[in-house]
């Protein structure tokens, strides 16, 4: 049987989860350490140096930019690919969802989930909603839904082969991404 996996994407990802979860645990350390002899060590390993949770992050979505158009093949349907997107994100985000929800009373006391909170976010956009992530990592995850829905639309118009488009495309959010964000700020 031909595996038609790319090996290299896979250990890229490795790296991206990899430096995501150094970001995680050093940020930890440097918010929760009673010893302030680290703090600036710590500061310099997850600021100074390299932001690693933003490279681990930028690096999922450029594996996604050029996965995801490769799993839209003109031979391919929108409901095996819907599919594959709802099996390879929705479980583990369900799973993740409960530990947090179940785990959350005991953990941080003053944090408490209602069942409602829980189910607004286990459509990956609470925000529709009005509620907040039970996390703050899962922004990344509503970004990628936003990405798959603008490469289907793409796929259906026959345009994600075509390089002016996609230019085009680039040109536009690289111009609306700073005022999205200036005005997400003054909100």
């Amino acid at each position: 049987m031909q595996n038609n996996r790319l090996d290299y994407l896979d250990v890229l990802r490795g790296v991206a989860a990899l430096a995501v979860c150094v970001q995680h645990i050093f940020a930890y350390l440097y918010h929760e350490s009673k010893l302030q002899l680290i703090k600036p060590y710590l500061y310099f390993l997850i600021s100074d140096m390299v932001d690693w949770g933003r490279f681990g992050v930028v690096l999922f979505f450029l594996i996604s930019g050029y996965i995801t158009p490769i799993s839209l093949k003109s031979d391919s349907s929108t409901n095996k690919f819907l599919t594959s997107r709802i099996l390879r994100l929705y479980p583990a985000y369900w799973l993740a969802l409960f530990l947090i929800f179940s785990s959350a009373a005991y953990l941080k006391p003053q944090v408490n989930f209602t069942l409602f909170q829980l189910f607004a976010n286990s459509t990956m956009v609470p925000k529709l909603f009005h509620q907040d992530y039970m996390s703050g990592v899962f922004w990344t995850l509503f970004i990628e839904i936003l990405f798959y829905a603008g490469c289907l639309i793409l796929f259906k118009c026959k345009w994600l082969d075509k390089a002016v488009v996609i230019g085009f495309i680039a040109i536009l959010l690289n111009l609306l991404t700073p005022s999205t964000i200036f005005i997400n700020n003054i909100i």
